[in-house]
């Protein structure tokens, strides 16, 4: 039997980047402003969602789950402390 998680993986919004979190770790994501402090990220290419916008703030996380073998979707955000306690951080693998 072999032992498996969900492939999901994070991101920290740090204030700097916002453009590569729409564009690049998640899929169908456009950045609707983003203050440096403050990211608000449009998903309405998710039609499964029932919230639109999201706000996520410098020092959240974004996380995002695999989808289709493409780029990842929103799954949540999360402040720093409640990722630090609930989320164990894999080594990469090759």
């Amino acid at each position: 039997m072999a032992f498996i998680v969900p492939r999901i993986e994070s991101v920290q919004y740090d204030g700097t980047n916002g453009q590569f979190i729409a564009n690049t770790f998640l899929a169908d994501t456009v950045v609707v402003s983003d203050d440096g402090t403050t990211l608000v990220l449009d998903l309405q290419a998710y039609p499964y969602e029932s919230v639109d916008r999201y706000t996520v703030r410098q020092g959240e996380w974004v996380i995002g789950h695999a989808w289709n073998g493409e780029r990842y979707r929103f799954y949540s955000r999360t402040p720093d402390a409640d990722y630090r306690s609930q989320y164990a951080e894999l080594p990469t693998s090759p």
